[in-house]
């Protein structure tokens, strides 16, 4: 029988080598020869020959196929010549009844070399799509999404797991694509979308049997945490570790993790503590996190030592994890709650330690700001003084500068210091007389008279046409006169008295004139 087809060979060769339509037909027949004979590559040469001969039509066309089809079958990646044979013959017979088939050879093409995009259009263009067809379509739909994801190709990405609910054979994958866009929505940071691709994903037929459908509702919990919606991203959190106990330790640490800053954000202290202490005792990861956290909360818990409490959990972050990026609040915080504890030493110790340690971090100035809180109740004034100083000079612009202003002003005023305040105090030239005006007259209304004569005798000073000049010379006759200087406080009576009349003038008459009388100069009286 071989050698029947050899003879053909030889017979059809002779044929061949016309330019004709019936040198068309033998190359063509060759081919089928060849083919017989199990040399592909011959045959595949000849039914290119075959197509290249403008006299059949239909053999050209059929021709051309199987050209195609050998091409395919012969070709290694990347199947340039298989491709360009089949895109060939669908430019050159569009409407064939063999287009479908052409697309499927295509198709599997495309397949093989992983090149989803136009594996996809070559579904596209096959007109009678069959369940397998449809089936195909999902499946590289996917693939491609998938595939563009991971390489950060968002957009496109979920256009893709759109066209993968196109033809929903698979109702898991149709299920899956809502979940991957629901990462894609999350990555681009829109937490609007990605939560209601979660939530479509976990509606969706299908859903419950992927090993996605535990991740779902933790990716949930977080794009609704990720909004500040604490309520409803608690309560995924919360569902979630209820139906997913087996689901990955770290998934689940994380999630019990992000349900007590839910309940943090919620003020919700002692249940935030109580998720904090599970953290703590899984030790998963985050510790530092997790001990800070948990010292923020248990200070403002109802926890009868909560101070205490505080203070234990910020020293083991500051014991355990030294290079901590919480490091610098935990002292802080350390610090301020020292100080609420009156532990003014430990505070001290605490803010120096930020300050050395951590000198450009934005919490130095915070700091500073309770070192003059713990000078003044250590009653340190010079150390005071050298603390806003610094804050003056180097924040004066800063609202932390009106903050150090507020406790240091008294010893300011004692000191005669107002002058050069920083911008962000925001006194006026009256917003600082007042101030020292009232500073010295509620001395002397605390019959405090021995400091309240050189704050008042200073304002006059400084103040010679001041708008409470009768006022302050009325109360500095009161403090001459406890101090027994009774000319000098009738001095300062007369002095109100021959001012334009006023709130104090009849009051300062009746002082002087009894002051006058008791000293028996009767007409000044």
């Amino acid at each position: 029988r071989m050698g029947a087809w050899r003879n053909a060979l030889d017979v059809l060769a002779l044929t061949a080598r016309e330019d004709d339509k019936l040198g068309q037909n033998a190359t063509y027949h060759m081919a089928d020869c060849y083919i017989q004979l199990g040399q592909k590559d011959k045959a595949r040469s000849a039914f290119g020959r075959a197509a290249s001969k403008n006299y059949d039509i239909e053999i050209m066309e059929d021709a051309l196929f199987s050209y195609a089809k050998l091409a395919f079958e012969l070709s290694y990646n990347p199947f340039d010549d298989a491709i360009t044979a089949f895109q060939t013959y669908l430019d050159k017979y569009p409407n064939s009844v063999r287009r479908d088939e052409a697309y499927r050879f295509l198709l599997e093409v495309y397949l093989t070399s992983r090149d989803y995009d136009r594996a996809l259009n070559a579904l596209d263009q096959i007109r009678d799509k069959d369940l397998t067809v449809q089936g195909s379509y999902q499946l590289l739909a996917y693939n491609r999404g998938v595939e563009l994801y991971q390489g950060g190709k968002y957009d496109q990405a979920l256009t893709y797991f759109d066209k993968v609910r196109t033809y929903p054979i698979d109702a898991q994958l149709a299920a899956e694509s809502f979940y991957w866009q629901g990462e894609c929505y999350f990555s681009m940071r829109d937490y609007k979308n990605a939560t209601s691709s979660y939530a479509k994903f976990a509606r969706a037929p299908g859903s419950y049997l992927s090993s996605y459908y535990p991740a779902a509702d933790y990716a949930r919990g977080y794009a609704l945490f990720k909004q500040k919606k604490y309520i409803d991203a608690l309560s995924a959190f919360r569902s979630y570790l209820e139906a997913h106990q087996d689901d990955s330790p770290q998934r689940i640490h994380d999630a019990e993790l992000r349900t007590a800053d839910c309940f943090y954000a919620k003020k919700e202290f002692d249940r935030a503590v109580t998720y904090y202490d599970r953290c703590l005792e899984r030790d998963a990861g985050n510790v530092d996190y997790i001990l800070y956290q948990r010292a923020m909360s248990v200070s403002l818990s109802d926890d009868s030592r909560a101070l205490e409490s505080q203070i234990e959990g910020l020293d083991r972050l500051l014991e355990e994890f030294p290079k901590s990026r919480f490091v610098v609040d935990a002292l802080y915080e350390s610090a301020r709650t020292q100080i609420e504890r009156n532990k003014l030493d430990d505070a001290h110790r605490r803010l120096d330690e930020l300050l050395s340690a951590h000198p450009r971090n934005p919490r130095t100035k915070e700091a500073l700001v309770d070192l003059c809180l713990i000078g003044i109740k250590q009653d340190r004034p010079d150390d005071v003084l050298l603390t806003w100083d610094r804050i003056r000079t180097t924040y004066g612009n800063d609202p932390v500068a009106a903050d150090a202003y507020n406790i240091v002003e008294p010893l300011l005023i004692e000191r005669g210091l107002l002058d050069n305040l920083p911008p962000a105090v925001g006194l006026t030239g009256e917003d600082i007389e007042s101030r020292l005006f009232d500073a010295a007259v509620g001395l002397a209304l605390e019959e405090n008279y021995t400091k309240a004569l050189p704050r008042l005798e200073e304002y006059l000073r400084q103040y010679e046409n001041g708008h409470h000049i009768a006022e302050a010379q009325f109360y500095l006759a009161a403090c001459l006169n406890n101090a027994s200087d009774k000319s000098g406080a009738l001095l300062a009576y007369e002095a109100v008295i021959a001012l334009p009349p006023g709130d104090f003038t009849e009051a300062a008459a009746l002082a002087a004139a009894t002051l006058s009388w008791n000293e028996g100069d009767y007409p000044r009286a």
